[in-house]
This record gives structure tokens, sequence and C-alpha cells, in this order.
């Protein structure tokens, strides 16, 4: 589901989340789930859309949305 996020992330802010010029810093941000949740694009986004990518890009894999979770999101 990590992946649907990143998919989902890219398709909607048109940019992928995360995005570093070394692989050390890349993997730092992915670990933390730290993409940009400040920018312009990101406000323009529904709050459903908004709250169903921090859902999938949960770094807790316990607390990440389940497939039949995320289809029942109301961004759906």
């Amino acid at each position: 589901m990590w992946g649907a996020g990143t998919v989902l992330y890219t398709m909607l802010m048109g940019e992928p989340p995360f995005s570093e010029s070394s692989i050390s810093k890349l993997m730092v941000k992915v670990m933390n789930a730290d993409y940009n949740r400040s920018s312009e694009q990101w406000h323009k986004l529904s709050k459903e859309a908004q709250e169903l990518i921090q859902s999938l890009l949960c770094v807790d894999p316990t607390l990440r949305l389940t497939p039949s979770e995320s289809l029942n999101s109301s961004w759906f």
C-alpha cells in the first residue's frame, strides 16, 4: 500500500513524494515519510485526498491502510 501512496501522491502532485540527490538522504526521507505537505499544490488537494495519502504513506505498516480500507476512503 506504500507504493499505492507514492503513485497517488505523484499523480495528484505532479512530482514524486521523495526526491534527493543522494541515496542516503533519500532513504532518510523515505524512512521518516518526509514528503512535502506544505506546498501550495498540497493545500489545493481535498482534505480527503490528503488524508488518504497520509494514511498510505504511514511509516508504521500496522497503522497503514489496507487495500479494502483504502477503497472505502471518502476520497473514492
